[in-house]
């Protein structure tokens, strides 16, 4: 299991040499045993420092406060730093209107995001393993997701969180802790039947492996793999056709084109509609694939017409344009919590692109030239960004600055803290959330307007150029 775990670990580029990882432990039997493999893993994988997270969920009374005893016991055995916290999950659930098991999840990652940037974590690794997968994508077929949903699981996410386990089963992850003698403890909600996960887990599948297919855990995850690949292929044309059918931004709203959307085959419109939907509310949860549809639909009404989705959205059909916004509450809680925008370019190696980021109003242009076009290498570094391109890792992805980020900015051996750059540089908050951050191999590569980053500058062995020009803000603050 220790070999599948590394070799997985590699394939996606789970972490960097000396980076450090906070791992996210319950106490139960598949985070315990992450804890051990990836302990055991350490000097193979040349890892700097592990530290363990644990949140209080606030839902079980002294059974929580026991668990939450256990892992610092955990932690202090391996001689890892403890990170804990208490969290009303219950409060939180209700005031935000989400369902107990949504409450949970959100504190949880929320928890982690912010003890991994005050203490300095790389990267943040979960016990998500191939059945919690095979679970996932059952689960979203039930509720009629369309490909994106299918996929599952992702192995890495947002190039910080981590799933080692992704490829191993919870038969494994049992036998590994109990041939290693682990001690873990068991969470009774898990056989709680009210939640839907658990009655999949504990019914569905069992009689879709006895009557039906006894591989079913396999092929669920052969299909989520199959799936997850098209939609990192597909990202990129989206991206593409949405530069071309988005529109200026205007009062913090995202609008396309309806001459230019009307264009789009069905398959299409419905990838470029959901993505305005995630841009705009920092997520697609409770966006269902009818209600993607109701939106497209507006486009074919002959009059103006509003439409109301989940969580403070509203898409509005106005002369040529589709508008998508957010109600003002909504819009400040989703700026304080959610990413602003994300863009996956070039799966299959760099290319001359132009990408418009319509959250910003700016624009990224790509052009991949060689080392005898350039005659002044010192243009690189604010504006313009000339990167080696045998020192990049594809696809790139193109987002919005994150806590925790940090880079080795160009002319400098260590790492530094995005936040800290940004205030040495007295740079405004609002130009912080709008500055692209151009990340390769879940690395910052460039932040866009101000600095690149040393690893990947040009040398006298270089040959070929990607060159980046960012067109249009943050021109102040530089």
């Amino acid at each position: 299991m220790v070999t599948t775990v590394a070799r997985a670990m590699a394939d996606h580029d789970m972490v960097g040499r000396g980076e450090s990882i906070l791992v996210g432990v319950s106490g139960g039997v598949d985070s315990v045993t992450l804890l051990w493999c990836l302990v055991k893993l350490a000097d193979r994988l040349v890892v700097s420092r592990i530290g363990v997270a644990h949140l209080n969920h606030g839902l079980r009374g002294r059974d929580a406060d026991n668990d939450m005893d256990f892992v610092q016991r955990l932690a202090d055995g391996y001689g890892l730093p403890c990170h804990t916290a208490v969290v009303d999950s219950a409060r939180f659930a209700e005031k935000h209107r989400l369902s107990l098991e949504e409450a949970a999840r959100r504190l949880r990652y929320d928890f982690f995001y912010k003890t991994a940037a005050a203490h300095g974590y790389d990267r943040i690794a979960t016990a998500h393993h191939a059945d919690d997968n095979a679970e996932q994508v059952l689960m979203a077929l039930l509720r009629g997701s369309g490909p994106a949903g299918l996929s599952g699981i992702p192995p890495v996410r947002e190039g910080r969180i981590i799933r080692p386990f992704i490829n191993v089963t919870r038969a494994e992850i049992e036998a590994a802790a109990g041939r290693e003698r682990l001690e873990f403890i068991t969470d009774a909600t898990n056989n709680d039947l009210n939640f839907l996960r658990n009655r999949v887990r504990h019914e569905l599948i069992p009689r879709l492996r006895q009557t039906f297919n006894p591989h079913i855990t396999e092929n669920l995850n052969h299909l989520s793999d199959i799936l997850r690949q098209e939609e990192e292929w597909l990202e990129p044309v989206v991206s593409r056709i949405f530069s071309a059918v988005v529109l200026p931004p205007e009062n913090d709203e995202i609008a396309l084109s309806l001459i230019l959307l009307k264009d789009q085959p069905r398959a299409v419109g419905r990838r470029l509609v959901r993505k305005a939907l995630a841009m705009i509310k920092g997520d697609l949860r409770r966006i269902t694939f009818v209600q993607t549809d109701e939106v497209i639909e507006l486009m074919d009404r002959n009059q103006s017409a509003v439409l109301d989705l989940p969580d403070g959205v509203t898409v509005t059909k106005s002369g040529d344009r589709l508008v998508f916004r957010l109600t003002p509450g909504r819009r400040r809680k989703k700026a304080a919590a959610a990413p602003v925008f994300s863009y996956t370019l070039f799966p299959d190696g760099a290319a001359d692109f132009s990408l418009m980021i319509p959250e910003t109003g700016a624009r990224v242009d790509f052009t991949v030239i060689s080392r005898a076009d350039i005659h002044d290498v010192t243009v690189g570094g604010e504006g313009v960004a000339l990167f080696d391109l045998e020192r990049l890792s594809f696809p790139l992805t193109i987002r919005n600055a994150r806590p925790g980020d940090r880079f080795v900015p160009l002319g400098m051996t260590g790492h530094q803290k995005v936040k800290d750059f940004f205030i040495n540089r007295k740079v405004p908050r609002h130009l912080r959330r709008c500055c692209p951050v151009v990340v390769s191999g879940g690395k910052i590569a460039w932040l866009a307007g101000f600095r690149m980053a040393d690893p990947v500058k040009i040398t006298p062995d270089t040959t070929r150029i990607l060159k980046a020009e960012l067109v249009g803000p943050p021109a102040s603050g530089r």
